[in-house]
């Protein structure tokens, strides 16, 4: 889906999401989730986020349950607060990195 509601810069999702060998640079929301958004289960593969903007949370990704992330990059996000990934439950990394 696309942004809603100031959330989610490239992908808003009310249920779960999956971004898989992906290239999300230069995207910002107003709100949560710079690049993108979910209210369900984020799963992220072999991506790269970078230089992502949300006013808030989440710089590059938040969601509002658990995230699975692997063999990916988050270089370059900001956000006020969490500047890569927002997560309210819990995350698992994998061959992951993320830096300024």
């Amino acid at each position: 889906m696309l942004p809603q509601d100031n959330n989610g810069g490239a992908a808003y999702s009310e249920k779960s999401m999956r971004v898989e060998n992906s290239t999300l640079n230069n995207n910002s929301a107003d709100n949560y989730g710079g690049a993108v958004y979910t209210e369900g289960f984020l799963s992220i593969n072999n991506s790269t986020f970078k230089n992502n903007k949300a006013d808030d949370n989440g710089g590059a990704a938040y969601t509002k349950d658990s995230a699975f992330i692997s063999n990916s990059t988050f270089t370059g996000n900001s956000a006020k607060d969490t500047k890569a990934i927002y997560y309210a439950k819990s995350v698992t990394f994998e061959n992951t990195k993320v830096s300024k």
